[in-house]
């Protein structure tokens, strides 16, 4: 609370930005009844200030992130939409869009939108505040990054689930390259072989509907080599049942719309 109040008293001070949103974020262990303080206190609407208020100061953008998912997680759906209000998401956005080349950032930014996308309605916000794009943009960039792609997938997931927009958002955004990219660098990785085949399974509708160009669509897949990084999926993680059903069903997917 102590952290919230000079946050909001000194908002033109840059240190006590910096420093607060680090503060903030060492909170990762702290009690739920400690973090429910700092919510009730308006830690979410002090972050978003510090983001808004020095996007340029790379220190501020990146403990904010790992603050706000770090308060949000586990919260309730009433408390999302607080944030949501807040303008969680567009901040975070402007945060993954400044700093492409800063790792640590995407995750983070991957991280926050995945905690705050769970209904129709997050979606289409999510999506409408280029959401969509930066996620598929920070698999891109960091390809080699295990917890990049795991909360990238993770999120994309959710964001492109029953939402054609978001789907179309996602394609037109590399999301085959990426997939396939995360895919290669990380092959005995059993979570990320997981995340990516869940999200390429949401986005099949799109590869199948005649509306969105069936045929144009699904030679992309496969020519980006999707059906070859399936196939290797499931010969590495063979014992592995989750992995197993989504590749499974991703392949004959693939193969009866070739």
């Amino acid at each position: 609370e102590a952290v919230v109040t000079a946050m909001r008293a000194h908002v033109d001070d840059h240190g006590v930005q910096a420093e607060g949103c680090g503060a903030l974020r060492n909170l990762t262990n702290a009690p739920p009844e400690i973090k429910t303080r700092a919510w009730n206190a308006g830690v979410v609407q002090v972050l978003v200030a510090a983001m808004r208020g020095y996007l340029q100061n790379v220190h501020v953008q990146g403990e904010a992130c790992a603050a706000l998912r770090i308060m949000i997680m586990n919260r309730s759906q009433e408390d999302k939409l607080v944030a949501w209000k807040a303008g969680v998401i567009e901040v975070v956005v402007a945060a993954a869009r400044g700093y492409v080349d800063n790792e640590p950032i995407q995750a983070r930014a991957c991280g926050v939108l995945d905690s705050v996308v769970n209904d129709d309605t997050e979606r289409a916000r999510a999506g409408a505040a280029g959401a969509v794009e930066v996620v598929v943009e920070a698999s891109l960039q960091h390809a080699g990054s295990v917890d990049v792609q795991l909360l990238a997938y993770s999120g994309l997931a959710k964001m492109i689930y029953g939402s054609a927009a978001n789907q179309t958002r996602a394609v037109e955004a590399g999301i085959l390259d990426a997939a396939v990219a995360a895919m290669r660098a990380h092959p005995g990785n059993a979570t990320v072989q997981l995340r990516v085949c869940v999200a390429m399974n949401h986005l099949l509708p799109v590869l199948c509907c005649p509306a969105h160009g069936n045929t144009t669509l699904t030679r992309r897949a496969l020519t980006a080599g999707v059906l070859e990084c399936v196939y290797a999926a499931l010969k590495a993680h063979h014992g592995d049942d989750a992995v197993a059903t989504q590749a499974s069903d991703l392949m004959r997917r693939l193969q009866s719309s070739a």
